[in-house]
């Protein structure tokens, strides 16, 4: 038996052409080490890291393989694979989680969070034919989830329309406070944007544009919880800005009468874009981080990030904040799940000292591009 064995393997061997599968191997290797060290280097610097902080998760996997593919075939060329997953394994916790049970609360003081971008809520009917119905679904999971802080990216409102998400959570009795904030203000009272919605008032409400983008900003407000006051921020870094051709390009790539010039032509204009928007994001979370740090409250952020627990943006900001799901997460979390792999950009984030999460889900309802997300904080004394 041990024979027959060997001889499979042995077979396994002369047919697979072993150099070049070494040659992989050594490339995926080098990929996910480049890729442990892509949120610690600004893409302003060495851009091309950002793309490989974009693909760890899926670099890790690809080494996990290549370490079962060399174990059967009794190769030694399973200590380069092995060393690399070795040495990324104190990065999975930001990535993945396995479930631990949710700590037991006395207190009252809790706060929880929600953070969504929306996607304009369904204006253009992306998700179903008939009208207003995801906003309807949208507006019964937030009374559902019934937070005390709710975060929106890719907001809208047309009061003139008859869609007036305000005079809609008020008539819900939701979230009675609230601060729009609008990067583009069409006819009427159409706003567009941002916004704050919160159980208990708010003041001192700003809106801070990004110096390098146009449609990109952030907000932020104050709001008081019986002795406290708590400084919220909502953010949304820029955006890859594909268009309809992008994707429709990404999804044909596969298609064996995709012209090659028309592939290097896009495929660099793709690159591109994804390029422009890591430097972008880069600047922008400098601009974040100095007004986190004059903060005179407890911070709690909020936003579509559109970046991975593996880029920059995120090891910056959490260097100063903690991100909920890594206290009390399970699983991948992805919230972004419309490619082949679903990545993790939305966060919950809030001062490590003052807050401690104690609850974090996300919500799995097709509603969004995105999947909203709620964390329940608990204030420390």
């Amino acid at each position: 038996m041990k024979h027959k064995i060997k001889n499979n393997i042995y077979n396994i061997r002369t047919r697979i052409p072993e150099k070049l599968v070494l040659f992989v191997n050594f490339i995926a290797v080098v990929a996910l080490l480049l890729s442990n060290i892509a949120g610690t280097i600004s893409p302003d610097r060495l851009w091309f890291l950002a793309f490989l902080g974009l693909a760890h998760i899926p670099l890790l996997l690809i080494n996990i393989l290549f370490i079962f593919l060399w174990v059967f075939m009794l190769r030694k060329w399973v200590l380069g694979s092995l060393l690399a997953v070795l040495v990324s394994w104190g990065h999975i916790g930001a990535h993945f989680r396995f479930r631990s049970n949710e700590a037991e609360v006395l207190s009252s003081d809790t706060l929880k969070i929600m953070s969504f971008n929306v996607r304009l809520f369904d204006l253009y009917q992306w998700k179903t034919n008939q009208k207003y119905k995801t906003r309807s679904r949208i507006f019964r999971m937030i009374k559902e989830q019934n937070p005390d802080l709710m975060c929106f990216q890719e907001y809208y409102s047309n009061p003139e329309k008859g869609f007036d998400v305000r005079d809609t959570m008020n008539h819900l009795d939701l979230l009675n406070y609230n601060f729009v904030a609008s990067f583009k203000s069409l006819e009427g009272l159409k706003e567009w944007g941002m916004a704050i919605f919160c159980r208990y008032p708010m003041f001192n409400k700003q809106r801070v544009p990004f110096a390098n983008s146009i449609n990109n900003y952030f907000q932020y407000a104050d709001f008081r919880k019986g002795n406290d006051t708590i400084r919220v921020f909502n953010i949304h870094f820029e955006s890859l800005h594909f268009g309809q051709e992008d994707y429709l390009f990404m999804n044909d790539i596969g298609n064996q009468y995709t012209e090659k010039e028309n592939i290097i032509e896009k495929g660099q204009r793709i690159f591109m874009k994804i390029g422009n928007a890591f430097t972008r994001r880069a600047e922008q979370v400098e601009t974040v981080r100095r007004y986190v740090a004059s903060s005179p409250y407890p911070v709690v952020l909020c936003g579509d990030f559109n970046d991975t627990p593996a880029s920059f943006v995120y090891n910056r900001l959490t260097s100063e904040l903690k991100d909920s799901f890594c206290e009390c997460g399970s699983g991948l979390s992805g919230t972004y799940p419309n490619l082949f792999f679903p990545m993790r950009i939305d966060y919950i984030l809030h001062s490590i000292d003052s807050f401690r999460a104690f609850r974090y889900n996300v919500i799995n309802e097709d509603l969004s591009d995105h999947l909203p997300i709620t964390a329940t904080l608990v204030r420390n004394h």
